[in-house]
């Protein structure tokens, strides 16, 4: 009887044994991580048994959760959790299923959602030019490269704060690209439903949405922005100042992505259109107006 005890009291220390919980998992009872292994590698120490995390930079790129790795809810989960991961691509799970997402980490405290970028190249873009019903439904391109668009009924699931990000990389005459310039709006609020979409009460130093009132190709005021002049489908009034894509008399060969302020208002860092394009001259709209192209046009919302 005194050996059966001792050998108890010798498990009871946890000097490595197998049990299980009371729901029928299995554990193992552990004092240091060197007691546990394999995809349950760390000691809890208020448990005494060996977990898959205790902490989300046991994660990789995910977040821990009563001591198990999940994928971030969001682009802000997951940079507040993961202090100082990098800009990138990452898996999050709003709760509404994964998705792939470009994330922002850094802009004003980041947590940013990547949720369309158009491109100079009109072939690269005019995929995203496109009815209400497909804006909606479909996410065309790949988040980490090309002319992308997430579906517009996942845009509230990144949208907690109605917060708004526009990044406009502007054209030089050379044919290459200033270094960006962010402008962020905030204090919005996006509805989106199967007919129609709103975006309201969104401010900042630059009109990142032109209209509340969601416009494509079969819907919104700003319905003949889109199939007259080739505007990716936005927040459309009469037309635009941040304009995804756009040609009318602004551009002889095909629609591009332009604006009408980075040229006199600097960005969220105070950085000017000149101190962004150095020693490179922008590309002013071909009827020299105060329109500016963009190499890229970047939207993100958080």
């Amino acid at each position: 009887m005194r050996w059966v005890l001792a050998a108890l009291s010798l498990a009871g220390c946890g000097a490595s044994s197998s049990g299980a919980h009371s729901d029928g998992a299995p554990t193992t009872a552990c004092q240091t991580e060197a007691d546990c292994g394999g995809a349950t590698p760390y000691c809890d120490p208020g448990t005494g048994t060996c977990v898959e995390c205790r902490f989300s930079s046991h994660c990789g790129n995910s977040v821990c959760e009563a001591n198990h790795c999940r994928a971030a809810k969001s682009c802000t989960e997951l940079g507040a959790e993961l202090p100082g991961l990098p800009d990138g691509v990452y898996t999050i799970d709003p709760g509404t299923g994964p998705l792939q997402a470009q994330c922002d980490l850094t802009t004003d405290g980041g947590g940013w959602t990547l949720v369309q970028r158009t491109m100079w190249a009109w072939p690269a873009s005019m995929s995203l030019v496109t009815s209400y019903a497909a804006w909606h439904d479909a996410t065309v391109g790949m988040p980490g490269t090309g002319a992308y668009r997430l579906a517009g009924t996942r845009w509230p699931d990144v949208t907690a704060h109605g917060e708004i990000l526009v990044v406009h990389r502007v054209r030089t005459t050379a044919g290459g690209a200033c270094q960006p310039m962010y402008y962020v709006g905030s204090g919005g609020t996006l509805a989106v439903s199967a007919t129609a979409t709103t975006f309201t009460g969104v401010t900042g130093t630059a009109p990142l949405v032109n209209d509340p009132n969601f416009s494509a190709s079969d819907e919104g005021p700003g319905q003949v922005c889109v199939t007259t002049d080739g505007g990716v489908p936005w927040f459309y009034g009469g037309c635009c100042s941040t304009c995804p894509t756009f040609q009318n008399a602004y551009w002889t060969d095909e629609p591009h992505p332009m604006q009408n302020y980075t040229q006199m208002t600097a960005d969220f860092f105070g950085t000017t259109e000149a101190q962004a394009c150095g020693a490179q001259s922008p590309r002013i709209s071909d009827n020299a107006s105060t329109y500016r192209g963009d190499d890229s046009m970047e939207i993100y919302l958080r």
